[in-house]
């Protein structure tokens, strides 16, 4: 299981998902948008969502996994840490 970070610097959303995912010691790739704009934009056609922090979790297997952005899938930081939590158990 793999899980993505689409982030944006200067975010403090994004900033404090990433603080208390390194907290619990989860390891995540950060994708930061203006740096990988070409990927986003594929998150962004099949979401219909440009917001941050959204996260992909990838199955181990495949390249198919589910994403989750926030206002849609989360309200709180707190939330979508949980969310990946029992993705990994």
């Amino acid at each position: 299981m793999k899980i993505y970070l689409f982030t944006l610097n200067g975010c403090e959303h994004c900033t404090e998902l990433k603080q208390k995912l390194d907290n619990l010691s989860i390891i995540y790739h950060d994708v930061e948008i203006t740096r990988n704009r070409k990927i986003w934009n594929l998150i962004v056609d099949k979401t219909n969502n440009d917001v941050v922090p959204s996260v992909f979790i990838q199955r181990d297997n495949d390249d198919n996994g589910l994403i989750y952005i926030p206002g849609r899938d989360f309200l709180e930081i707190d939330e979508i840490v949980e969310i990946i939590k029992k993705s990994l158990e």
